[in-house]
């Protein structure tokens, strides 16, 4: 029989996933908040749950934007059952979402997530470069879809054609399977997450989407609420009509 290999989160490393399971479980029962309050988790706990939100089934969905914009993981009680039970939650560009640790265990696709984020984190410069330079130093900008000023803490940095879309151009283009490609994580200095292991195709790959995508600045918290949906469509289309109201 096969040895089980140890799984990693954050600074931790447990002998199977049951064992991941059982700590974070504790961990969450360990806090008690009081109804609407929310306790953060401390910066060992937050690298943890950074490597489990890697593994979550819907990952595109629930972090359209990769893991950079998770502000904070908090405790809190959870919605469901009358608030009864602690449950995990995140602030991700200023929207709080509850997840499931159980369904980030639940996943076989965990390692397509995280090669994912390291083709994100090898493009952050590129976006934090293109805020830069559409601010000019102003405190305010445009958001792309609203054509409304907010301040520039505000704005997100999105991809006109989805970034999904763009990596799986990129992947066709150079006949590569998610499985194979090697990835390496990285902690330390406030910094946890995963990088590409192989340097030429990092390279590679930051020229061709410097090449290929189109940058646009938009509003943090509608660009949550839309994630991958087709802006053009009729539910973006609410969404951007319903977002608009709540800020007149």
């Amino acid at each position: 029989m096969a040895k089980k290999e140890p799984i990693k989160l954050g600074s931790r490393e447990f002998a199977s996933k049951q064992a991941a399971m059982e700590y974070i479980k504790t961990c969450l029962n360990w806090y008690h908040p009081k109804p609407d309050e929310e306790i953060d988790l401390p910066p060992d706990g937050f690298a943890v749950m950074m490597d489990v939100f890697l593994m979550h089934p819907d990952f595109d969905r629930k972090f359209p934007h990769g893991l950079d914009g998770v502000e904070r993981i908090f405790i809190k009680k959870g919605v469901e059952y009358g608030g009864k039970w602690n449950q995990f939650w995140y602030q991700y560009d200023g929207v709080k979402r509850d997840i499931s640790y159980k369904k980030c265990f639940s996943t076989s696709g965990s390692h397509r997530n995280c090669v994912v984020s390291a083709f994100r984190e090898a493009i952050a410069d590129q976006t934090i470069a293109f805020k830069q330079a559409k601010l000019n130093g102003a405190n305010n900008g445009e958001c792309a879809i609203t054509h409304v000023m907010f301040p520039k803490e505000e704005l997100a940095v999105d991809h006109l054609e989805p970034f999904s879309s763009l990596l799986a151009r990129f992947m066709k283009w150079r006949k590569l399977d998610f499985k194979d490609i090697e990835i390496v994580h990285v902690e330390g200095y406030g910094v946890v997450g995963t990088r590409l292991a192989d340097k030429d195709l990092e390279r590679l790959w930051k020229k061709w989407h410097k090449r290929e995508s189109t940058l646009q600045l938009v509003n943090a918290k509608l660009n949550v609420r839309l994630g991958c949906k087709d802006k053009d469509g009729v539910e973006a289309k609410t969404i951007i009509s319903s977002f608009l109201k709540s800020i007149q």
